[in-house]
This record gives structure tokens, sequence and C-alpha cells, in this order.
């Protein structure tokens, strides 16, 4: 029932500290070189964050755009960051009810890098389905993160897929913790095994896409850049 109460809608959740990045840097909404001045101000207002609270560290979580891998690196150089990947389907089925997304936005409002033509062509040819149109930018956003991810030394990310996380909840923790160089708590840890997740989560596309929003997602043909 805890847990159930702690899921629900009404219960406040943490958001992404986009909106808080673009109130102090101006640039934040762009993607490309990060100037110094971008960087410092990133640095200053976590800073200020962080000693509010009285905190020793900050965890952010980031979805789509703008991807910030490159400016965060160069502000905390010693963070660790740990990339959640999860299947197509099951992301384009949840994208499509979270309350940021706008399902009718299209392509015509992308305005990040240019949409390869294939792509564009493809959204045309499924009837501009609003499903084929998440699935685009889910696959645009996952290959800028991967290419910004890839300059970074190996022992300073990680992967994780969500679906291991829903069905080992306990363990995907223990390995963050592991790559992050953490201590893991033994209340912590007994806390974490205790906790269960909808494991359902992650299947719940299966009944939330009709079998024509999937016949439309199984024939989006993707370039080799996009993995």
């Amino acid at each position: 029932m805890f847990d159930g109460l702690r899921e629900a809608r009404f219960v406040p959740k943490p958001i992404e500290p986009n909106s808080i990045f673009e109130r102090w840097t101006n640039s934040f909404q762009r993607e490309g070189e990060t100037g110094d001045d971008e960087v410092q101000a990133v640095k200053s207002v976590v800073g200020k964050i962080t000693a509010y609270h009285g905190k020793k560290r900050f965890l952010a979580k980031l979805v789509g755009r703008p991807v910030k891998i490159s400016l965060l690196s160069r502000a905390f150089p010693y963070a660790t960051f740990v990339h959640v990947t999860r299947e197509l389907k099951p992301t384009v089925s949840s994208l499509l009810k979270v309350d940021f997304y706008n399902p009718r936005g299209g392509m015509e409002h992308w305005h990040w890098d240019k949409i390869p033509d294939t792509y564009f062509q493809q959204y045309q040819r499924l009837n501009e389905a609003p499903e084929v149109a998440a699935a685009i930018k889910f696959l645009l956003n996952r290959k800028e993160l991967n290419l910004q991810l890839r300059q970074l030394p190996a022992d300073r990310w990680t992967r994780l897929q969500y679906s291991s996380f829903v069905s080992d909840p306990a363990g995907s923790l223990r390995e963050i913790c592991r790559v992050a160089g953490l201590a893991v708590d033994d209340t912590i840890a007994r806390r974490w095994e205790r906790r269960r997740v909808r494991v359902g989560s992650d299947i719940k596309w299966q009944t939330a896409l009709s079998l024509d929003q999937i016949k439309r997602l199984d024939s989006l043909t993707r370039p080799p850049d996009t993995s």
C-alpha cells in the first residue's frame, strides 16, 4: 500500500534540472562547444544548491535534449554518468503519456540537429503518426548522447538497462555505486532489497500501443548511426 501511495501522481516527484540551468546559463539550450562562462555558471548554481541543503553530492536526472554531457564533464571532472537505456517501444509508449511531451508536436518543431532524410521520408510515409515522431526523436537523442559519452574515459560512465533495473534494483544500484566509487551502507542496502519495483512497467506498451502503432514502429528503418 505504501509503495502505491508513493507512486501516485499527486505525490511530488523530482524534476529535471534543465529549467534551473537555463536560468543561470544563457546557452544551456544550445549543443556544441561549451564556453568557460557556461561551465563556471553551472558549477556555481550546483554549489549553491548543495550548500543550501547541506549536502556533498548533487544527483541530476536529464532526459532528452539538450544533451549536456560535455558541459557537465567539464564542470565536474570527477562526476560519474549513468546512462539508463530502454527499448524503443516501451520508451515511445511512455513518451506518449507523460505530461511534458506534446504528441502532436511532430517533426516540424524539431530544432536540434538535422533530421536524416530517410527518417523524415518514413515519417511522412507512415502518416506522420505521433508514435513515429516520438520514436525518431528518441533515436536521434540517443545518437547524440552516445556521441558525447564516447568522448569520456570509460571509467567515468556506465550504461544501465532499464529492464535490468526493474528486475533487480538492488543489484543495479550496487553496480552504480561500484562504478562511482561509493561505499554501500548496509542499512540502505537492506532498504533496497525490500523495495518493490513494478516489473510490468516495461511491458505495458504491449497493451498501451495499438496493433497499428506497433506495426508502424516495426516498419521504421533505423540508420546505422543511431544505435
